[in-house]
C-alpha cells in the first residue's frame, strides 16, 4: 500500500509539473482546462496508483512534456530515452518523432536556417500524419 501511495503522489507531482509548464507557456486558463480534461478521464485517476509499466511510463512522459513546454528539449529527449530503456519500448516511437522534430534545432547551425526550417516543417507534417493514422 505504501508503494501505491508513493506512486499516486508521484503521478500528481508529475501532472502538477505539466500544469505549471502549460500555465507558463500559454496561460492559467489553458492550464485549468488541461486539468479539467485530464482529471475528467476516469482511467487516468484509476491507474494513477497502479504498479503497472504504463503508470511508470506516464511519470516519465509527464516529466518530458513539462521539460519540453519549458523549452528544455535536450532534457526532454533524455527523459524519454530513459523511459524507453527502463519502462516501455513503445516510447521509442514517441522518442523518434520528438527527435525528428527537434533535430534541426539540435544539430544544424544557424547558417542553414532555411534547410533547418524546411526539415522541421516536414518532420512536423509527418508527425501529424502519423498521429492521424493511429487515431
Amino acid at each position: 500500500i505504501i508503494a501505491r501511495l508513493v506512486l499516486g503522489a508521484s503521478f500528481f507531482v508529475s501532472l502538477s509539473a505539466v500544469v505549471h509548464a502549460v500555465a507558463a507557456k500559454f496561460s492559467r486558463a489553458v492550464a485549468v482546462c488541461f486539468v479539467i480534461v485530464s482529471l475528467a478521464q476516469f482511467h487516468v485517476l484509476f491507474y494513477a496508483s497502479r504498479t503497472l509499466p504504463n503508470t511508470f511510463a506516464l511519470l516519465f512522459c509527464n516529466a518530458a512534456l513539462a521539460l519540453r513546454l519549458r523549452g528544455n528539449h535536450r532534457a526532454s529527449i533524455l527523459v524519454l530515452s530513459a523511459a524507453t530503456a527502463l519502462v516501455r519500448s513503445e516510447l521509442s516511437i514517441l522518442l523518434f518523432f520528438t527527435i525528428m522534430v527537434d533535430l534541426p534545432s539540435l544539430v544544424m547551425s544557424s547558417t542553414s536556417t532555411q534547410a533547418a526550417l524546411t526539415f522541421k516543417l516536414l518532420a512536423q507534417e509527418f508527425f501529424t500524419c502519423a498521429l492521424q493514422c493511429v487515431a
